[in-house]
């Protein structure tokens, strides 16, 4: 692709996709958080916790490892991956670590995460993460910075939780400002195969703050270790869904992510637990 096509693909994200070319915006990291629209944090139950909700570490009470794999809008130059391990240390805490890579050739970031977790008081759990932002631009020198992430999960009776967590709360530098993201969110288990989630995101620059983001996803296992997910975030406006297969120790995860004007987002996530 030459270099007018780059510049005029870029632009168009920029047009239609709002923060689509803000450096290390938030992304749906997983192809199960895709299908949910992204509302997970107070779900936060298997390695993409690391990256949404740290507290959701101290949830995963065995090794786990996930990676996943897009192209955003079908796009080449658009590529994000991920691979996430969590593993549990009792009695001391959780550990989980991540890497997040997005972009290819003349532009790319790489984001390293390390989170801890424990459970504080019975249902209760709080976690911490530290991220090491690392963005490479062709011709130019590259960039680094550190960041910290917060989160708590506390359960509400039987059959439902609710979360908070907060991201880049130091607003790290690389290029430019990072945003900052503070999420609130609700998790109802109506029955005992069937999840209702609901996010409510509020980005914040260190100039302005942004309305607030609606994240809603459902989870239903229709049979055993078959999932079904569907999803919706209002800005900009998206829909999503996705299946899931689990047998034994093993998971693999499929979403697709809807968009007015540019092709759709396929994505496909694998773990393993040991």
């Amino acid at each position: 692709m030459n270099r007018f096509a780059q510049i005029f693909i870029f632009l168009l994200l920029l047009i239609f996709s709002f923060n689509a070319c803000a450096e290390f915006e938030m992304k749906d990291i997983s192809a199960r958080v895709t299908g949910l629209g992204g509302a997970f944090i107070a779900l936060a139950d298997d390695p993409a916790a690391i990256y949404y909700n740290p507290a959701g570490v101290a949830l995963n009470y065995r090794r786990e490892l996930i990676s996943s794999y897009t192209r955003l809008y079908g796009l080449d130059e658009l590529i994000h991956q991920y691979i996430g391990i969590t593993t549990p240390v009792l009695p001391l805490a959780n550990l989980g670590f991540g890497v997040e890579r997005f972009g290819t050739g003349k532009y790319q970031e790489n984001k390293y995460t390390l989170a801890i977790a424990r459970e504080i008081f019975e249902n209760q759990q709080i976690g911490f993460s530290v991220n090491s932002f690392h963005s490479s631009i062709a011709d130019t020198d590259d960039h680094q910075a550190k960041g910290i992430d917060f989160g708590i999960i506390s359960k509400i009776g039987k059959y439902s939780r609710i979360a908070f967590s907060a991201i880049n709360l130091t607003h790290p530098f690389v290029n430019e400002q990072l945003d900052s993201y503070y999420r609130l969110g609700f998790l109802f288990k109506p029955t005992k195969k069937l999840k209702l989630l609901f996010d409510f995101e509020k980005p914040q620059t260190v100039i302005k703050e942004d309305k607030v983001i609606t994240h809603i996803g459902q989870e239903l296992e229709i049979s055993d270790g078959v999932f079904f997910r569907l999803g919706y975030h209002n800005r900009p406006e998206r829909l999503s869904f996705g299946f899931g297969f689990e047998t034994g120790n093993i998971k693999i995860d499929y979403a697709y992510l809807s968009h007015v004007d540019l092709d759709a987002t396929h994505q496909v996530s694998m773990g393993i637990k040991f």
